[in-house]
């Protein structure tokens, strides 16, 4: 990568200019220059432009100096300013060095022009970062108060000098140890490069190393002779890591210094180092939640709420916009709309939180999905930021692990296709942990029993088959299950005698090391996840069992929502059978008794027929008959009543049977959604109606209806029942009015059927969709199961109905139905 330097030259000669390119270019530099020979024009450039550097050719001329130097101090300018001159005397040097960024070479050197050039484009650069540094660790200071004290504590707490820099070499911070070792206070190495605090002979070294090191990013090592600040050399190992940011861009490096003079000390000072950052991974507490697409928290664990400064659970159902500083909120939303775009993201965020702190949190995020596969939000692992200024590495690996987690947990936010999903759960595990064989077993009926399996793709599978086994003949591991919370065996080979069982199932298997994590049903142990012949075994620690007891934990809530939803799809299907087998038990009994009602009705009609003819023949006059008068009576009075009255029941009974067998036949009938243009539906409806609307002079007002997704037919017959219902309900005492309209609420549909007809009492609201329930049974005919039928019609389209009505003023039905859709 070529460092550009923008140069601006004043009175500069030509002939010096490509003999300063040239060295550049040696040096991985590029000169980019613009020259100006007249100072109005040098003034001009100051004042538009930001220069790296501003070379000045002296020519004896002081106050010309002294001029440009004042401009530069007015506007406020820290651009630094190369003076060359032929004549470098006292007072040129007192002026020029008013200002310590200032510099003075010989104008025939140009090494020396190179060389500055070079320094104070680097001090340049350097600034800018530094006074962007300084920026964050202000804005920061507050929230990572606590964070940077830690930070501060493991590394003042060894004794190995330790720095690092940004991206353009400046010193970004160190330790005191560091500090002892260049011999210079910490807040004067701060935002300085290493020729400003090392001497030139081994600053030229350091920085050549530097620049290699950001050629080519990746951990650098060497060896070089140093002299201490108290005058005694030693050997130095160097060990310098990349520091990248959350988009893995390298923005600067981290230095260890180590005296290798003796190689067993440094040995120890690497160990002691190496477990000064395992300790501070495994102290990190992290918090995971789960927002929906407007960032309102659905989800939060108990260090997820403490990082915003709430009880536990007090977090849900707040909206982290209302948590974010102002300036971050453009980041919030183009990360919002990642999660839309199902992208993945890891980001930094700073925060004010409930009691006023302000901390700054690192979030990654995975979409979370529902069991349509549609993106409901994102599940966000929350850390700490000062993780990545330890370890660039652990952070990674922690944020890998974690990442996994939350796989995990999204997979079984649903339990639909649970089988692949404890696959992909044993596929995440595998990505933590590098064994053989990885498995989920069950315990049933007192029973193992395998029901998930993944091997290495660099291992052959073993032919054995597993076999169900009983899981009490395993004492010793029950023993450390009941003791430590997990089965852990290092070397199968070294089991102990009571472990016999264990040791002939591992043999038989070819086990030679073992992991079991239990998950658990409730308070009972449901089964085991199962890590076996792990390959680094002894590099397994308390954070890969607490990653497993996680998952563990997963796993169990997911196996008992899924024995709960399995309980629920029985029950529904229990549920489906019985009303099946009670709409057949209606059919089959309607159909049964209207047979002998069907004879009732025929053979009563017989009997009339029968009476008459008898009669008839009885009363003619030619015959004399005794009591003719009463027996007259019988015959024509009271035997045609009773017959009547037995034809009236039997179709009373007739039509109820009917009724019910249109209700049996309704929960058979198919459904065929589509989408349907309700203006022309509803006139259609309401023109069948025409004769009785004009004999009555009614007045039906239809408003602009929109369409809807449903059956035409089915909501053809409930518009038709709603609206005959309120012409047959109509009042007596004024005109008649029915009014039907719609609004949009929620993605629906809701119509309105309106009326001014007699209303419904408030105690018989309730009653009115029930079976034969009619609201004036002894003016109006029917046999009351028009609204049970509209309303079974309705749930069948997955809609809803509802009525609102008040006695003498009349009635509103709401109908609700799915909107349109477009395809």
């Amino acid at each position: 990568m070529e460092n550009k330097i923008n140069t601006l030259l004043y009175n500069f000669k030509e002939k010096n200019i490509s003999a300063i390119h040239e060295k550049l270019a040696n040096l991985g530099y590029v000169l980019v220059q613009k020259l100006v020979t007249e100072l109005g024009k040098l003034k001009s450039e100051i004042m538009n432009f930001e220069w790296d550097v501003i070379v000045i050719d002296h020519d004896n001329n002081n106050s010309l100096i002294e001029e440009i130097l004042d401009f530069m101090n007015d506007l406020n300018r820290k651009t630094n300013i190369l003076i060359v001159s032929d004549k470098i005397d006292s007072e040129l040097v007192q002026l020029a060095f008013k200002n310590s960024k200032n510099d003075i070479v010989s104008k025939t050197d140009n090494t020396q022009i190179t060389l500055s050039l070079i320094r104070n484009y680097e001090k340049a650069r350097a600034t800018k970062q530094f006074d962007f540094t300084k920026k964050e660790l202000l804005r920061n200071q507050h929230s990572l108060k606590e964070h940077y004290n830690f930070l501060n504590q493991v590394i003042e707490s060894t004794e190995n000098p330790i720095f690092y820099k940004g991206s353009g070499g400046i010193y970004l911070g160190c330790n005191e140890a560091f500090a002892k070792f260049i011999g210079l206070p910490k807040d004067k190495i701060i935002g300085k490069t290493v020729f400003d605090v090392s001497p030139k002979e081994h600053a030229q070294k350091y920085y050549e190393m530097d620049q290699a090191f950001f050629r080519n990013p990746v951990v650098q090592k060497y060896e070089y002779k140093v002299v201490h600040a108290e005058g005694f050399t030693m050997d130095v190992l160097f060990h310098k890591s990349p520091l990248k940011d959350e988009d893995g861009n390298v923005i600067g490096l981290l230095g260890h210094m180590f005296d290798v003079t003796n190689k067993q000390e440094i040995e120890k000072a690497l160990k002691d180092s190496e477990q000064k950052y395992k300790m501070l991974v495994e102290k990190m507490q992290e918090g995971i939640g789960i927002v929906d697409l407007d960032e309102t928290v659905v989800f939060s664990n108990e260090a997820f709420d403490k990082m915003f400064g709430c009880e536990p659970g007090e977090m849900l159902g707040q909206n982290l916009k209302d948590y974010i500083v102002e300036e971050d909120l453009p980041n919030v939303l183009k990360q919002t709309a990642r999660k839309k775009e199902n992208q993945t993201s890891i980001y930094k965020l700073d925060i004010i939180r409930k009691d006023k702190k302000k901390r700054t949190l690192i979030i990654s995020s995975v979409p979370w999905k529902n069991s349509n596969n549609e993106i409901m939000g994102a599940i966000g692992l929350v850390i700490d930021i000062t993780a990545q200024e330890f370890s660039t590495k652990q952070l990674h690996k922690k944020i890998k692990i974690e990442q996994s987690i939350i796989t995990i947990s999204s997979k079984f936010i649903s339990v639909e296709n649970f089988q692949s999903k404890l696959d992909e759960a044993l596929q995440e595990i595998k990505n933590i942990i590098e064994a053989e064989r990885y498995s989920v077993i069950t315990i049933q009926n007192k029973k193992i029993k395998l029901i998930s399996e993944l091997f290495n793709e660099n291992v052959d599978q073993n032919d054995v088959e597993f076999v169900e086994i009983p899981f009490d003949e395993f004492k010793y591991g029950l023993k450390l299950l009941e003791h430590f919370g997990f089965i852990f065996f290092d070397d199968i080979s070294n089991l102990p005698d009571e472990a016999i069982a264990e040791k002939e199932l591992f043999e038989k298997y070819s086990f030679f090391n073992f992991l079991g994590i239990p998950f658990y049903v409730g308070s009972e142990i449901a089964g085991i996840i199962s890590i076996i012949n792990i390959y680094d075994v002894n590099e397994w620690t308390i954070e890969d069992l607490s990653v497993l007891r996680t998952i563990s934990d997963i796993i169990g809530h997911a196996f008992s929502r899924n024995k709960a939803e399995e309980k629920v799809k029985q029950l529904n299907l229990d549920l489906s059978v019985k009303n099946e087998e009670l709409e057949q038990v209606v059919y089959v009994t309607s159909h049964d008794i209207r047979s002998p009602v069907v004879n009732i009705l025929g053979f009563s009609d017989e009997m009339t027929k029968a009476l008459n003819k008898l009669s008839d023949k009885i009363f003619i006059e030619t015959n004399r008959i005794q009591n003719k008068d009463e027996i007259e009576y019988i015959l024509k009075k009271d035997v045609p009543q009773i017959l009547n009255f037995i034809k009236v029941s039997g179709q009373k009974i007739d039509k109820l049977l009917m009724a019910l067998l249109k209700l049996s036949r309704l929960g058979r009938a198919a459904i065929n959604k589509t989408n349907v243009d309700m203006n022309n539906l509803v006139k259609t409806v309401v023109n069948n109606f025409e004769y009785i609307i004009k004999q009555d002079n009614i007045h039906i007002q239809i408003e602009e209806l929109k369409d809807c997704f449903t059956d035409k037919v089915a909501i053809n017959q409930v518009f038709s029942n709603l609206i005959d219902n309120s012409i047959k309900y109509k009042s007596h005492e004024r005109e008649t009015q029915i009014k039907i309209s719609c609004k949009e609420d929620d993605g629906n549909i809701i119509y309105i059927i309106e009326d001014n007809g007699i209303g419904i009492p408030e105690g018989e609201i309730s009653k009115i969709f029930d079976v034969f329930y009619r609201i004036d049974p002894e003016n109006q005919q029917g046999e009351g199961i028009g609204l049970s039928l509209i309303k079974k019609i309705i749930e069948r389209l997955d809609g809803k109905i509802s009525v609102g009505s008040k006695e003498g003023e009349g009635t509103k039905f709401f109908i609700s139905l799915e909107k349109l859709r477009i395809y």
